[in-house]
């Protein structure tokens, strides 16, 4: 009984190594596929030693090992969550859009708002000096310039400012009564056939609007509260090309994905005008809302240290758009936030380890300005943009949540959310099999 147990737990160990190494082989991970290899090679060597030794020792030996094995598998698979003290604090205040990095790169030199900017805030005008010597993102005169993917760039984010010329439908017609349960189940169909990885829904708050624009002609004007609800589309990135962060390829992927989300937004707005409601398209460049906020309240994942919000399956690997409309979306229950990848982020810092520019902090969430949170350095950050032509993304490249939605990473992610001691050696684990700081494909 013992002997049949002990070869059939060894077969299995020796099975989800090899299938992982092989995994791993089409990841392109090779560090990680020969360390599975390796494992499966010393479990069956495991075997074959214990086969040879004197029965009574053989027998003492397979009912350690079982009993290791259980001991194991109980205290990494039983459900302790270890978030309880977790808190979650909502935004008490809104943001102001031109404070942000990309609003403050869009000011023209000695202009009225560029002077109005740093009249308010003369200490940016003295950080903000220095990245302006940069080449800047997308320069041939950057680090990383890559005159192909570029171009690929440019002609994405020149295909974003052509939509941004309709981001506001009207109704076309007499808004009559809706099944609006229905319309959501319609609309999950639809955005997933249109390249959407999952899309929410959620009531807007006051702390989901930016306070002013810092953007083109409505520059500096307030936000006003003109719809009531939202919709919010996640898009994936491709591990492939994040992978290859801080490189072209990823700045060529991230743009490609702004496209894409932008052009479901507007279908869905679009759509929601022929229902007979009003909706706006919230696309790169043309937000009135924060919408890593917005998402994370329509169910769509938690913001983690790096300041991005983390996916179910594709971990920060994604692209956010979100459609505002006047269309009052009932309530969806939503499972709440999950604790267990700020509870995750806690202990990792994988991403603040390979931050090129040191914009991500290694401590503990701190309070500001009531909320909770980690906050980037987004001067420092920005700074490494205008050197490298790219965005970056090693943090992105680099966080556990970002390996393929599989089998193996999947089991892996499950663990994590469900047993607060997985979660630390989950961490360990990866560092064996990706590397500490794992290094640019």
């Amino acid at each position: 009984m013992i002997s049949n147990f002990f070869h059939i737990l060894i077969f299995i160990l020796i099975l989800i190594s090899l299938v992982a190494g092989i995994i791993s082989i089409f990841e392109n991970e090779k560090r990680a596929s020969l360390i599975f290899i390796v494992i499966s090679l010393s479990i069956l060597s495991f075997l074959l030693i214990t086969n040879h030794l004197p029965d009574e020792i053989a027998h003492y030996t397979k009912l350690i090992s079982i009993g290791v094995f259980m001991l194991l598998l109980i205290i990494f698979t039983l459900p302790i969550s270890g978030t309880k003290r977790i808190q979650i604090y909502q935004p008490k205040d809104r943001i102001d859009e031109r404070i942000t990095m990309f609003s403050r790169s869009a000011l023209q030199a000695e202009s009225l708002a560029f002077h109005e900017f740093y009249n308010s805030y003369p200490d940016l005008q003295k950080i903000d000096a220095k990245w302006r010597q940069n080449p800047g993102l997308l320069s041939p005169e950057s680090k990383f310039f890559d005159r192909f993917h570029f171009a690929a760039a440019e002609a994405s984010f020149r295909i974003i400012a052509e939509n941004r010329k309709q981001q506001l439908f009207k109704p076309t017609k007499t808004a009559s009564e809706i099944d609006v349960n229905q319309m959501k189940k319609h609309l999950k169909t639809w955005s997933k056939q249109l390249g959407a990885q999952a899309i929410g829904f959620t009531a807007l708050k006051t702390y989901h609007r930016y306070s002013h624009r810092g953007y083109g002609e409505n520059y500096g004007k307030p936000i006003s509260q003109n719809h009531n609800f939202a919709i919010a589309i996640l898009v994936p990135m491709s591990h492939k090309a994040v992978q290859k962060a801080p490189l072209a390829p990823t700045v060529s992927e991230s743009a490609n994905q702004y496209v894409k989300s932008g052009i479901i937004a507007l279908q869905i707005a679009a759509f929601l005008s022929e229902l007979g409601y009003e909706a706006k398209a919230h696309i790169d460049g043309g937000y009135d809302l924060v919408l890593p906020l917005v998402a994370q309240d329509a169910g769509l994942g938690t913001i983690g240290r790096m300041g991005i919000m983390i996916s179910e399956k594709t971990g920060p690997r994604c692209r956010i758009a979100v459609v505002s409309t006047n269309l009052k979306l009932n309530e969806t229950q939503h499972k709440a936030i999950d604790k267990s990848i700020i509870s995750f982020c806690n202990i990792c810092k994988k991403c603040a380890n390979v931050c090129p520019s040191a914009a991500i902090s290694k401590k503990k969430r701190e309070t500001i300005n009531g909320i909770t949170r980690w906050q980037i350095n987004q001067e420092a950050c920005y700074t490494y943009w205008t050197k490298s032509g790219t965005d970056c993304a090693r943090c992105m490249a680099a966080c556990p949540y970002s390996h393929p939605n599989n089998i193996l990473h999947s089991g892996v992610r499950f663990l994590i959310k469900r047993n607060v001691l997985f979660r630390h050696l989950a961490i360990k684990l990866d560092d064996v099999f990706y590397g500490k700081r794992p290094k640019s494909k």
